[in-house]
């Protein structure tokens, strides 16, 4: 018994001698499980969870082709003459056996973090009828319509995703640039007037997210603004509402409404143009 006592004794002092030095080698041995790289850890969780609203540090551009068939309404004067024009979707369809009423649209973005640019080219060729069955008088307007504006994202979309979940925000300003020939037509009657103008615009857009496929987009802008130093339009406003559908990453589909209103006068005085252009329109926008 007393020897048994003894060797326990002895071998509990080895044990407790030897447990540092086999605690550190065995730590040698496996250094990963006993301390753990605590700044691998912490880079691993920031980069778990990616940014949900820093804008993306590439390039986005996108190409679209909208097509636009809009009616006109309001007050038309050409030298002296006046017409008031009242022509909806409808009454545009009916007019395409004779003319092709629409306007055609290129419009391009770049972007870059928080900042862009909008490039949009449009050219009109309307022509609306007379709302009096004795006359068969009717106005023409056509020209080109340019756009040019530059963008700050108040509140960006997570990078890459679209559909459900997001939402963003811009605000933009720039200048409109209106190349128009307005015109009264009639057996007896041939006058037309030409004018250009020269709007500084200011506005927002919106874009959030319906389902996966699907997101809602809302801009307006005014501009104008009756400036005396070059030709404008006392008053012009443009807004724009409608649906994206996301087809593929690199594709969308949009649809929706727009009002583009002009309240102009010549230069000579006697001709002005104080009219909204409106429907609907289908665009076509490629991705890259």
């Amino acid at each position: 018994m007393k020897l048994t006592t003894r060797t326990s004794i002895q071998t509990l002092l080895f044990i407790a001698m030897a447990s540092p030095a086999l605690a550190q080698g065995f730590q040698k041995a496996v250094p990963h499980v006993l301390e753990p790289d605590l700044a691998s850890v912490y880079h691993l969780a920031d980069n778990a969870v990616p940014p949900t609203t820093a804008p993306a540090d590439g390039w986005q551009l996108s190409l679209s082709f909208p097509v636009w068939i809009a009616g006109v309404s309001g007050d038309l004067v050409v030298k002296g003459t006046e017409f008031s024009p009242d022509q909806d979707t409808g009454d545009v369809i009916d007019l395409w056996d004779t003319h092709l009423n629409a306007a055609a649209v290129a419009h391009f973005e770049a972007s870059k973090s928080r900042f862009g640019i909008i490039v949009d080219g449009m050219y009109v060729d309307l022509r609306t009828a007379s709302n009096l069955r004795d006359t068969d008088r009717y106005a023409e307007l056509k020209g080109f319509v340019g756009e040019l504006d530059a963008f700050y994202t108040v509140v960006p979309s997570v990078p890459g995703k679209k559909g459900w979940g997001t939402f963003r925000l811009d605000a933009l300003a720039g200048v409109r640039v209106s190349a128009l020939e307005v015109g009264l037509r009639e057996s007896r009657l041939n006058l037309s007037a030409n004018v250009t103008l020269f709007d500084p615009i200011v506005g927002a857009r919106l874009q959030f997210g319906l389902t996966d496929w699907l997101s809602f987009k809302l801009r307006g802008d005014v501009g104008g603004f009756g400036i005396a130093a070059w030709s404008s339009s006392d008053f012009a406003y443009n807004v724009e509402t409608g649906f994206d559908f996301h087809l593929a990453s690199w594709f969308d589909l949009g649809v929706g409404y727009r009002w583009l209103k002009y309240d102009f006068v010549s230069n000579s005085g006697t001709s002005s143009f104080d009219a909204t252009l409106s429907g609907p329109y289908l665009a076509l926008q490629f991705n890259f």
